[in-house]
């Protein structure tokens, strides 16, 4: 009877821990998303966009920018409190004014 209750308590804290998990990737995913739409309707607008870093309640999304005309290379580093990263990299045309490639790192 205790190992079979010792089991269904570990059995608890994994899938406490995997739920843990999965709600700070979907929070730095949606940071990330956040960052991205703020940034893309800027250089869409062709307005100036320069690096930065953009807090949130659960962390902060760190964003570098480089031109290689026509090309924007945007790097965004989202930070949730706890310290998990969650790298993207992203391609821009800016000519064509689209998305050449969107790399999770």
């Amino acid at each position: 009877m205790t190992a079979y209750l010792l089991h269904h308590i570990q059995l608890y804290n994994l899938e406490k821990r995997f739920y843990f998990e999965t709600n700070q990737v979907h929070d730095l995913e949606i940071m990330i998303k956040y960052v991205w739409d703020m940034l893309e309707a800027q250089i869409v607008n062709d307005e100036y966009v320069e690096s930065g870093i953009k807090d949130f309640s659960t962390g902060e999304v760190e964003f570098n920018i480089s031109e290689k005309e026509p090309l924007l290379t945007i790097v965004l580093r989202a930070r949730a409190l706890s310290g998990r990263v969650n790298d993207v990299k992203v391609i821009y045309d800016q000519n064509e004014k689209k998305v050449i490639s969107w790399q999770q790192q």
